[in-house]
């Protein structure tokens, strides 16, 4: 559960009930059409699936969004296409090296396509943009605003660039809390998605040179499934049978 930041991401447009990009570009429309002049447009639970064949980023919406600073998070709250007026006000023109596996999607002569992968990136646009006030997000996390049915352990995250003092300040909080929330640990992020391929586990194990993909000198780790699962029907199983696995080469 992210109580505190899903109370911020979930204040623009919801759009976890368009299921392709018609029905995106709609609701976006009514949207602009409500904002004040030179108002940005927040948008959230977006399934990349929407897009269909279509890359991800904000070529595939349209002329809707035309100069208009928009920001839209994709329902794994880990990544964000942006507009281009929304680029163009946080200076991104192009690829950034980040110390986390973030990354501005780029086009192959690099121009930014709009999509930002993991924190990093995305905060790069956040950071131009109005975001709620501590009142407005309280009002909406309070215990008496949000009844909660059981006890909450918070972990806050602890990032790979936190600093010594963001780290002290970790140590500070732990114990602090309400009714029923209690600070107790943290939460060291080194994760992503399978969605936007920001899962780096084989980094953090050390094996980025030889696993997690099917290359030349990698290890040969992979499944062999019955049936593509993007293509499979709705009302069949979730998950098509195994043909074949192989870890490290041999056949298990």
């Amino acid at each position: 559960m992210h109580p505190v930041s899903g109370a911020e991401r979930t204040m623009g447009v919801d759009l976890s009930g368009c299921r392709d990009l018609d029905a995106v570009r709609t609701a976006l429309a009514t949207a602009v059409r409500e904002l004040r002049p030179g108002a940005w447009l927040r948008g959230w639970g977006l399934d990349p699936n929407a897009f269909g064949t279509a890359p991800v980023g904000n070529a595939a919406l349209g002329p809707v969004l035309d100069g208009i600073p928009a920001l839209i998070d994709l329902f794994d709250a880990h990544s964000a296409p942006a507009s281009e007026r929304a680029l163009e006000l946080a200076g991104i023109d192009g690829p950034r090296r980040f110390e986390q596996g973030s990354e501005i999607v780029c086009d192959a002569v690099g121009r930014p396509t709009g999509l930002l992968l993991e924190d990093a990136a995305c905060e790069l646009v956040e950071a131009v943009a109005p975001r709620p006030t501590e009142a407005e997000v309280r009002a909406r996390t309070a215990e008496d605003a949000l009844p909660l049915p059981l006890p909450l352990r918070i972990a806050p995250w602890c990032r790979p660039e936190t600093d010594d003092e963001a780290v002290a300040e970790l140590i500070r909080i732990q114990g602090t809390g309400g009714a029923l929330w209690r600070v107790a640990g943290v939460k060291l992020f080194m994760d992503g998605t399978i969605d936007n391929g920001t899962v780096n586990a084989d980094r953090v194990a050390g094996e980025e040179d030889r696993a997690s993909r099917l290359a030349v000198g990698h290890r040969a780790d992979l499944t062999v499934l019955s049936e593509d699962p993007l293509t499979v029907p709705d009302t069949d199983p979730a998950e098509p049978p195994v043909l074949l696995t192989v870890v490290g080469g041999p056949i298990t």
